[in-house]
């Protein structure tokens, strides 16, 4: 072959771009591989069959090879209109891809079977293919989010007393009757800065809501009470007739 048409045998197409085959791995990295195929994907606006198109999205992530910390920031390339609004206006709340799959399906998925079909016969209204546990369903998720979007914020920093703060929230949702794993669920959104980070760090260290107690308490009551005796060391004199007991206890 001609050195012409070894070059033109190199070369390959890959959406729409030509490359050199032999260096495509090398000329595109993954994550712009990944913004590449979900260009494409086809994005949800709110209708259709939400269910199924999550099924897509699921088997597009996993052959992209792209992970659950990395799959929540996709989020907004894959939707438009109706559902991109509710994204918007729910981010927050949904901080985890797990997160985000739960609401969508609260808000989506049940609207194929909770169409209203109202006629007046003798002043008597018939409601038919209403499902009753999905729009309870989707209401208290909605009345709970509002609730714990006013509970007061974890940061992690020293200045914060966890145990205090974990009392608040426990007692909160305690009120609001829910189960271990709900309070596992929706405990992202009352944490920020550092005390976030450790959680998604952490997230497959603490599969249920004790652990995430012990683990919290561990890790951020220590480093606590270690910054606020290095504190009162540092600031702190010692008289000239005291003796070695009290000067510990005092520090300690």
């Amino acid at each position: 072959k001609s050195t012409e048409e070894t070059l033109d045998a190199n070369v390959a197409e890959v959406d729409g771009h030509v490359v050199n085959d032999q260096s495509t791995q090398s000329q595109l990295s993954h994550q712009e591989v990944i913004e590449e195929k979900l260009r494409t994907f086809q994005k949800f606006n709110g209708n259709g069959d939400a269910e199924q198109w999550l099924m897509y999205l699921l088997d597009k992530f996993d052959s992209l090879g792209v992970n659950m910390a990395e799959r929540i920031i996709r989020i907004p390339n894959v939707l438009s209109n109706e559902a991109f609004i509710w994204y918007a206006r729910s981010a927050d709340v949904m901080p985890t891809f797990i997160a985000f799959t739960n609401l969508f399906l609260q808000r989506f998925s049940t609207k194929r079977n909770e169409e209203i079909k109202i006629t007046t016969n003798n002043n008597n209204v018939q409601m038919s293919n209403l499902n009753q546990d999905d729009v309870f369903g989707a209401l208290r998720s909605q009345l709970l989010l509002s609730h714990i979007e006013k509970l007061p914020k974890f940061t992690g920093r020293s200045k914060q007393n966890v145990s205090k703060w974990l009392r608040e929230v426990n007692q909160t949702m305690h009120l609001l009757k829910l189960s271990d794993m709900e309070k596992l669920f929706y405990i992202p959104s009352c944490l920020e800065a550092d005390a976030k980070d450790w959680f998604f760090d952490n997230y497959h260290f603490v599969p249920s809501w004790s652990l995430f107690v012990q683990k919290l308490l561990d890790t951020f009551e220590s480093s606590s009470k270690a910054d606020i005796t290095f504190n009162r060391l540092r600031q702190y004199q010692q008289s000239l007739h005291q003796d070695v007991r009290q000067y510990y206890f005092e520090i300690m």
